[in-house]
Formats: C-alpha cells, sequence, structure tokens
C-alpha cells in the first residue's frame, strides 16, 4: 500500500544436528562427536523405533533412539531471481511447509524393559523434507477443491515419488461468524508391509489473517515511507521506491503473484532491510469475493443482532458500547447500543454510505455496498496491545471504497484506525497533499486496489495478533488454507484404532 506515492512515468544448504540422547546415569565419552550433517544425509540416516516384536535390550533401545530435528530453510530468496515477467502464474516459486517436530523430550526414569516399550510412541517413519513439502502442498490444494465443491469430505489418493497415499479431509466450519473454518486430514501409506498414517489440521484464511493484501497495485503508486508488520500479499507487480532517507519496510512474510519492482531515488538500501521476513514471488493468486456482505444467511444473523441503515448516515461510537446515528436526509440523531452479549452488524442497505469515527466497545462490523468514510481517530475502548482481555473488534467492510476523508473533517496530524478493512474497489486517501502525519492501521488492510497516501500520511499497519484465532463478524474468507498443525509423525494404524 501507501507510504505512497504517485510517480509520473539460494542461500546455504540447511543443515541439521544429530542429537544424541543419554540416559541420566550416563555421560557423553569424552572426545565423542557429535556431528552436523547435510540435510539431506540427516534424512537417509533418520533412525526408525523398533517394532514391539523385536524386543530389543534396554541398553540397544537407547543407542536407537534419537531424533533428527530438520531446520527449516529460509524463504527469503535473491531479487536477482525476483520473476519480473507479466506471464500469469499460478503455481509458487517456492513451497513454504510449516511442520512443528516436537523436539527432544527428558529421559524418563529408568524402569524394566516392560514398563520402558510400553512408553515408546509407536512412531514408524519419516518422510524426506521434498516429501513433506509435495504432501503439504497436495492437501492443501484438496482442501481448496473440498471447498469449491461445497463438500463436506472427501477421499484422495495420489503419489508422491513413486509412493502411494490415501488422504481423508473432514471440514470443520465455523461454529459463528467470528470463527476460523479447518479441515482435518488423514493421511495413510504404506511402510514395509504395515499401515501407517499421520494426521494434520489446516485452516482457511480469512483476508484479516493479512496485514495488507491487493488485488492490483496501481502502477502510478510506489510503496515509500510504509512500515508493515506482518503478512503481505499483492495479486500484481509492486512498485518500492527508496531514497536516502527512508525505504519501505516490510517485517513479516511478503508474497506476491507478479513480483516487486524497486525503484532508487539518489538511495540504495539492501534488500534484507526491506524484506526483513523473506518474500515469495510466483505465489497462486488469491481472488477477492464479488460480494462481502457479512450476514449471509439465517443462521448467521441468529447468532447477532442486525442493525440496518437505509440511507446515507453518520456513526459515532462511544467507549460506554452505544453509538449514535445522525441520518443524512432527515437530521435526525438515534442513540443505539451494541450488543454486550454477541456480535453486531451495522448493515447500510439501498446504496447507504456511512461515515464514521469514535471509540468502540463491543463486537460490530459496519458494512457499506458502495462507501465508508473515516471521519476520525476510530479506536478500541480497551486496546489489546496496553496488556489484559480486550474484547473489542471492529471490522470496516464496503463493495466499494473504504477512504479517510480529508483533513479539513479528519483534522490535522496523525490519524489512527483499530480495525480489519475490506475494501473490494479501494482503499483511498483524500486530500493527498495535506500537511498530515502518520496513519497508523492496527489490524488489516485488504483492498481491489489503493491510492497514495503520501505526502499527507506516512503509514504504519500493524497485525493484530489475535486475528490469527479469530475474525471480525462476518469478515470475508479466502479459497486457501494453511497448515497450522502437523507433528511430521507417522504411526501404525493399528495404534490408533
Amino acid at each position: 500500500m501507501p507510504g505512497l506515492r504517485y510517480f509520473a512515468a539460494p542461500g546455504p544448504t540447511t543443515s541439521a544436528v544429530d542429537i544424541r540422547i543419554v540416559p541420566p546415569n550416563e555421560s557423553l565419552e569424552a572426545g565423542r562427536e557429535i556431528t552436523v550433517l547435510p540435510q539431506q544425509q540427516t534424512a537417509e540416516r533418520a533412525i526408525e523405533l523398533p517394532r514391539p516384536s523385536e524386543a530389543l535390550p534396554q541398553e540397544r533401545l537407547d543407542e536407537r533412539i534419537a531424533r533428527s530435528i530438520a531446520l527449516p530453510e529460509e524463504l527469503l530468496e535473491s531479487f536477482d531471481s525476483f520473476d519480473r515477467s507479466e506471464a500469469d502464474a499460478t503455481e509458487p516459486h517456492s513451497v513454504e511447509t510449516h511442520t512443528a517436530h516436537t523436539g527432544i523430550e527428558p529421559a524418563p526414569e529408568p524402569g524394566t524393559p516392560e514398563e520402558e516399550s510400553s512408553r515408546i510412541e509407536p512412531v514408524v517413519t519419516t518422510l524426506f523434507p521434498s516429501q513433506e513439502a509435495l504432501l503439504a502442498r497436495r492437501v492443501m490444494s484438496a482442501a481448496s477443491e473440498l471447498l469449491e465443491n461445497e463438500a463436506a469430505q472427501s477421499r484422495i489418493a495420489f503419489t508422491i515419488e513413486n509412493r502411494e497415499f490415501v488422504a481423508v479431509l473432514t471440514r470443520e466450519p465455523a461454529s459463528d461468524g467470528m470463527g476460523i473454518e479447518r479441515v482435518t486430514v488423514e493421511v495413510s501409506t504404506d511402510h514395509d508391509g504395515a499401515a501407517v498414517l499421520t494426521r494434520m489440521q489446516m485452516k482457511r484464511l480469512a483476508f484479516s489473517h493479512f496485514t495488507q493484501l491487493v488485488d492490483y497495485w496501481d502502477p502510478r503508486v510506489q510503496m515509500h515511507d510504509d512500515e508493515i508488520e506482518g503478512r503481505f500479499h499483492s495479486n500484481s507487480e509492486v512498485l518500492l521506491l527508496t531514497d536516502r532517507r527512508v525505504a519501505p519496510r516490510l517485517r513479516g512474510k511478503v508474497t506476491s503473484a507478479r513480483g516487486f519492482r524497486i525503484l532508487s531515488d539518489d538511495g540504495w538500501w539492501p534488500r534484507r532491510k526491506i524484506f526483513a521476513g523473506g518474500a515469495q514471488t510466483r505465489a497462486p493468486r488469491i481472488r477477492l469475493p464479488e460480494l462481502s456482505l457479512p450476514v449471509p444467511n439465517e443462521h448467521t444473523a441468529r447468532d447477532a443482532e442486525v442493525h440496518a441503515l437505509s440511507g446515507d448516515a453518520h456513526l459515532v461510537f462511544h467507549a460506554d458500547g452505544g453509538y449514535d446515528r445522525l441520518d443524512v436526509a432527515s437530521q435526525a440523531v438515534e442513540r443505539r447500543h451494541l450488543a454486550p452479549d454477541r456480535p453486531t452488524y451495522i448493515v447500510g442497505t439501498n446504496d447507504a454510505e456511512l461515515h464514521v469515527r469514535g471509540t468502540v466497545n463491543g463486537r460490530v462490523t459496519v458494512y457499506s455496498p458502495r462507501r465508508i468514510v473515516i471521519e476520525g481517530d476510530l479506536v478500541y475502548a480497551h486496546d489489546p496491545r496496553e496488556g489484559g482481555e480486550s474484547d473489542d473488534y471492529l471490522g470496516l467492510i464496503s463493495d466499494g471504497t473504504v477512504e479517510i476523508a480529508p483533513a479539513r473533517v479528519t483534522g490535522p496530524g496523525d490519524l489512527e484506525i483499530h480495525a480489519a478493512i475490506y475494501a473490494r474497489r479501494r482503499f483511498v486517501v483524500r486530500d493527498l497533499y495535506a500537511h498530515g502525519g502518520t496513519l497508523r492501521i492496527y489490524g488489516s488492510l485488504t483492498s481491489g486496489s489503493v491510492t497514495a497516501t503520501e505526502p499527507r500520511y506516512a503509514t504504519r499497519i500493524e497485525f493484530d495478533p489475535r486475528f490469527e484465532r479469530v475474525r471480525p463478524p462476518g469478515f470475508p474468507e479466502t479459497n486457501r488454507y494453511e497448515l497450522e498443525a502437523w507433528d511430521g509423525r507417522w504411526r501404525l494404524a493399528s495404534s490408533d484404532d
């Protein structure tokens, strides 16, 4: 986005540590080596746990029980390899898999061989990192297909590197308008004639999972004096401008379907300072839904309170949980309250334009099919960054634009917004050349496109970490899934029955 100006015109090979587990009554022998091996060699030497029928002596069990911890390679890629072509790319340039291996547990107290054997978890095999990445990618794709087909469960069979797998995917829809949909996956395969399986969990990404997401980056706009703390994605090429004084700073995971172009105005900055969290090009596009009405069905409405507005209105929120509504046509003022025990939806109908400002105390989403205009600071009564529990959530959703009002309305200086924003067409800053300060957004910003914000505002967008586990009421969701939990272990199928 923003901070935005208009203008005229493989790293080193990942290694792994081979870790020896020494019982508490022994010590590591002097001179005994702890070796560091290349990742592939370590995977080849991964030790399989003995089957119960082997009945090995405890001493040999202690020698054979070892774990290999694979350190995932950083995704930060050289900008020399960035794809700057305009070809439509649907496959990711690289696949990032988050595999949550459990690590080393403390050695148990010595006991009889039978007692020790009964406590050994029957993990029987591992996959190479490349196989893990391909497996995760395949099941995430299958989850998206499950969503497209509106099915509750599916079973797929596939082959990875001459090894056959079967996966059963089960959707777990969100329980309410603020929940996150998940998919559980059970994958089975054959290992030395025995059926083994593993389980993983994926979550459906809402747009509020992104600090900023832009569908089409306006080629007249450059990211300049911007700081983005969290995940960033663009479906088109992003332009960035550096100078001697400042450069964009993106401190989370950065992905783009088309790449990045960096322009320099007599200043050079190291790429790693601009993209501190790494960058991935040729990432899959994330489609924005056509209709963003946050109350799509009666089930959602039963779990919430809906306030419908048929005409243009100004909304001023108050710290006591209430808000004033000024009807533009009649100039009548009405005082209403947000529901204390469930989400509230303030829904504009008939192309109603809604203007907002104030202090939000509660869980509320404001929707306009045409335009939402922010006229001043819009903040939570209980800022979650200041400690303690905050149950204040705000979503601003428009199928048209979300706009920052001119400086004569907002006043000079900084502007602060606590919200997840979804502007299907465009996020707009009016009165661009007014002398301002910094636009601070705590939450999330998704838009079809963006205008410049400079010179009126430098831009700071900070992700609200609560959005990882909950979304503002009715906030739109993507058609993408992400691996949320997987320990990477394969167990004998019979042991889970």
